[in-house]
């Protein structure tokens, strides 16, 4: 495991992200993010900005638990596609084929190949304007410094290896 300090030092700046949730019978969403930062190392917590009208935030009030998974290079234009359709519809662990491995601490998987991954908790969520923000404590943080992952350039149009 990794301290709160580790993972901000090899995932800056904010890179592109997955976040995974999952519906009551468990079954998982998968969606694209960059819009989301830390918050605070004591408690270590995570905050994720969602728009009102999406199926993840849906997914968060009901079960109050996500991953947020960075995305490795191999998974760059899969990530891409998981922006651009809703989960209401897609099932995209099925549809792009994206692997994912059981949590340690909570019921949504984390991205089998992240090089890093946050297994998050929502303490509370506050309404700004078209868009909510999630405020969550991490409970666990699966990481690999070895491995790449990508962050958004030009908004949601392109993704970048870090180096």
């Amino acid at each position: 495991m990794m301290t709160i300090s580790q993972a901000q030092v090899m995932s800056s700046p904010n890179p592109f992200a997955l976040v995974v949730s999952c519906d009551q019978n468990k079954k998982s969403n998968i969606m694209a993010l960059s819009w989301w930062t830390y918050i605070s190392n004591k408690p270590a917590s995570l905050g994720i900005c969602l728009s009102n009208a999406c199926y993840t935030g849906q997914l968060l009030k009901e079960n109050k638990e996500f991953s947020l998974c960075l995305v490795p290079p191999s998974l760059a234009d899969v990530a891409l596609q998981c922006g651009k359709v809703s989960g209401r519809t897609v099932d995209k662990e099925s549809e792009f084929l994206i692997e994912l491995s059981k949590a340690k601490k909570i019921s949504p998987s984390i991205i089998k190949d992240s090089p890093l991954a946050f297994e998050c908790t929502v303490n509370t969520s506050i309404i700004v304007g078209d868009h909510t923000i999630y405020i969550a404590k991490v409970v666990c943080i699966h990481g690999d410094s070895s491995k790449s992952h990508v962050y958004a350039v030009d908004g949601y149009s392109n993704l970048k290896v870090t180096q």
